[in-house]
């Protein structure tokens, strides 16, 4: 169903604002994840009501599981933050495409970072300091961008059928 995307759709420019300020600064707000779960909880009316506890069980799933990555130093806080907070609105029957949209956007990102780097590092600084370090990935491009390309895919798929 389209319309329970709607919620994710409100979270966009949120998204985007998680993409760029971690490619400027590799972090991502307490803020924009605070933003994000304020709009959650103004969403809840328009989920399904036996979808809200399916919810937030993945939201605490996911938060745990990055937990222990964060505490192996293999991700930073605010991923380990934000990533929980977009699961939440990401529909129960949508949590399989989400998953793959996010490995997509993964890979994407880290090409895409590599690329990025190659290209201008040796140029000097660009002010963004995902590209002009090497010492991290800035993980919150590829969640913005999962968030933003899930709604997208829902609605191809539900056009095609």
């Amino acid at each position: 169903m389209i319309g329970n995307m709607i919620p994710m759709l409100l979270l966009a420019p949120l998204l985007v604002a998680v993409a760029f300020g971690d490619l400027a600064r590799l972090r991502i707000s307490n803020r924009l994840v605070l933003a994000a779960l304020i709009l959650f909880a103004t969403s809840v009316p328009l989920f399904a009501p036996d979808e809200l506890g399916l919810r937030l069980a993945a939201g605490v799933a996911v938060f745990l599981a990055l937990a222990v990555l964060f505490a192996l130093g293999l991700m930073g806080g605010g991923d380990v933050k934000m990533l929980p907070a977009v699961v939440l609105f990401v529909p129960p029957e949508h949590w399989g495409n989400f998953a793959l949209v996010l490995s997509a956007a993964l890979l994407a990102g880290v090409a895409g970072v590599g690329v990025a780097r190659a290209a201008l590092g040796s140029r000097g600084p660009t002010g963004w300091l995902a590209i002009d370090t090497q010492r991290a990935f800035p993980m919150g491009v590829s969640i913005a961008l999962a968030g933003l390309l899930l709604p997208i895919l829902a609605v191809t798929v539900q056009f095609f059928r």
